[in-house]
């Protein structure tokens, strides 16, 4: 399932509420569209597996298939992924506006940190409409 989200007063994006959902950013694209669509997902949840726990297995070339409310299927290509610090993540390239049609997915990745409950870094996946 996907659901939307938004941004936080503070600027951060929202999380899902659940490890078994992807949230779309609602100011972002949307599947095919120019731009760039930006969803995250939880590495894991209750100890268990999450709706992105491979997503780190990702690598350049593979493709991902977003089906839109319509039905219609959009392929991506992955050109890239990357291990990023959230205190210094370049919010700009990773979450701005472009006039390609990307899509950027993003969990959490690293070392887990049991004091703050949180891990070290994000997993982020950028890739290009292909298809569709």
């Amino acid at each position: 399932d996907v659901v939307g989200l938004g941004v936080e007063p503070d600027g951060t994006l929202e999380s899902p509420t659940t490890g078994g959902v992807i949230g779309w950013y609602v100011p972002s694209a949307r599947p095919g569209q120019v731009g760039n669509m930006v969803a995250s997902g939880h590495l894991d949840w209750d100890k268990q597996p999450a709706v992105f726990w491979r997503l780190k297995e990702l690598r350049a070339g593979d493709r991902i298939a977003v089906v839109d409310e319509e039905g219609g299927r959009h392929e991506y290509e992955v050109e890239w992924v990357r291990q990023v610090d959230p205190a210094n993540a370049p919010l700009h390239e990773l979450l701005g506006r472009t006039t390609q049609r990307w899509l950027t997915l993003i969990t959490c990745g690293g070392a887990f940190n049991p004091l703050t409950r949180d891990y070290a870094e994000r997993t982020v996946v950028r890739a290009r409409l292909v298809e569709g």
